[in-house]
């Protein structure tokens, strides 16, 4: 099976030079098609001359960019703007992906088609298990019936909301997912930041806990593959990589980054592998740093042993 899928991201500020690497990933996975960027703020500065909304890659994949003006995060946005892009932009498109501009895609593009074709496309997360009896889902349980919604299944799976695919027939999926994330400032969470509170919180994981709580409140088709689709939990896969925890690849180098930098270099050497692709986000110059940054943590990580480095 496969289907037409209408792929989106968001992003802003600094987030375009992730941009930049999953763009030249889906290229190199032989992605044809939109790439519908939402942001907020100006363009990226690696846009050609001219080129305000739309840039075209060879091989038919194309970038286009759309204003976004929501008081939302960027997080909590997701489901608004999967569903304009299934709707409005790409109304003949099957299903609907959004991906995270932290992410760049490792596995052949005919995978995610078959994949998507299946039902809510996800991936777990670190904490991958979260019993059907646990605390926190007897919280949003009681959200979901004080929003109206019935519980039709429940879960003890936890998923990452890095890449959710939606199919258009269970679209409807979406519109609670929405309903859910407004109830953020009914339970004293605000709309504009991402992980507001501690530890303790049900909701600490803002978007991604009502993702989790939307999923039984329906009997939607689902197709879900383990944390190492996404490199989570130290374990290598051969789907995506999504640089998360930590600090971003293009906000921190190797040889004088912190030790939790160090520790997760995979995420690093997967994002600076595709940072020379049709998009080229670094001048010349500073693309050499950076590559002479990441050989000399090479080359000490030979001779200087770092608890849990791996360059």
């Amino acid at each position: 099976m496969s289907a037409k899928i209408a792929l989106c991201t968001l992003y802003e500020g600094d987030y375009h030079y992730g941009v930049a690497a999953l763009a030249n990933s889906l290229h190199a996975a032989g992605f044809m098609g939109n790439l519908w960027v939402g942001t907020r703020g100006e363009r990226p500065p690696w846009m050609l001359p001219g080129s305000k909304d739309l840039l075209e890659l060879d091989g038919g994949m194309r970038l286009e960019f759309v204003d976004i003006d929501t008081l939302y995060h960027f997080s909590h946005y997701k489901p608004w703007w999967i569903r304009r892009v299934l709707e409005d932009l790409d109304s003949s498109a099957q299903t609907a992906a959004y991906i995270d501009p932290d992410i760049v895609v490792k596995a052949p593009w005919q995978f995610f088609e078959d994949w998507t074709s299946w039902g809510i496309s996800l991936v777990g997360d670190f904490f991958e298990a979260i019993p059907h009896n646990h605390l926190f889902r007897h919280h949003w349980r009681r959200l979901c019936a004080e929003r109206g919604w019935s519980l039709a299944r429940e879960d003890d799976r936890y998923y990452n909301c890095g890449f959710v695919g939606v199919p258009r027939t269970v679209s409807g999926f979406l519109g609670v997912w929405a309903d859910l994330l407004e109830a953020l400032p009914s339970l004293g969470l605000p709309i504009d930041q991402l992980l507001p509170t501690d530890a303790l919180h049900p909701f600490r994981f803002t978007d991604q806990d009502l993702l989790n709580a939307c999923l039984e409140c329906g009997t939607w088709p689902m197709a879900t593959l383990p944390p190492s689709a996404m490199d989570l939990r130290g374990q290598v896969g051969d789907v995506m990589c999504h640089m998360t925890p930590g600090a971003k690849p293009w906000r921190t180098g190797y040889f004088l980054g912190p030790k939790r930098w160090r520790e997760r270099s995979h995420a690093g050497r997967q994002y600076w592998s595709f940072v020379d692709g049709p998009i080229r986000p670094y001048a010349r110059g500073e693309r050499l740093v950076r590559t002479l940054d990441q050989k000399a943590a090479a080359v000490l990580g030979r001779v200087y042993s770092v608890p849990g480095w791996k360059p």
